[in-house]
């Protein structure tokens, strides 16, 4: 038992030019959340000045996913972390249909397990 899971994403050989939209970015997000039956609370996406990369957030009533880019390293990196009965693991798949890339590697951490285990 775990209270959450938190995915780490990172994203190599990125599409630049979604590296540098956050509304399309945001809707991407969005989407992943939706797709793994998340409640989206609210959502904040920055673009830097001159074209440079963005970050954002959806805030979810299970957690949140965050991403930061760095377009001139055609890389970005995700978190997804969900609780309940919430999968990240549909929200990474998700993603990783969506966004092009030519690499990715993921980690996860089980969050809240000695919690759990310990003051039950």
């Amino acid at each position: 038992m775990a209270l959450g899971n938190h995915i780490l994403l990172e994203c190599y050989g990125c599409d630049v030019d979604l590296l540098k939209n956050e509304i399309k970015m945001e809707q991407i997000l969005t989407d992943a959340a939706k797709n793994a039956h998340a409640s989206v609370l609210h959502t904040y996406f920055h673009k830097f000045e001159q074209g440079e990369g963005i970050t954002g957030i959806i805030a979810l009533a299970e957690s949140h996913i965050s991403v930061h880019t760095w377009p001139e390293h055609n890389y970005m990196a995700i978190d997804v972390f969900m609780c309940g009965d919430c999968n990240p693991l549909d929200s990474i798949s998700y993603i990783n249909q969506k966004v092009l890339m030519t690499h990715s590697i993921q980690r996860e951490i089980v969050r809240g397990v000695e919690f759990t285990s310990t003051y039950k």
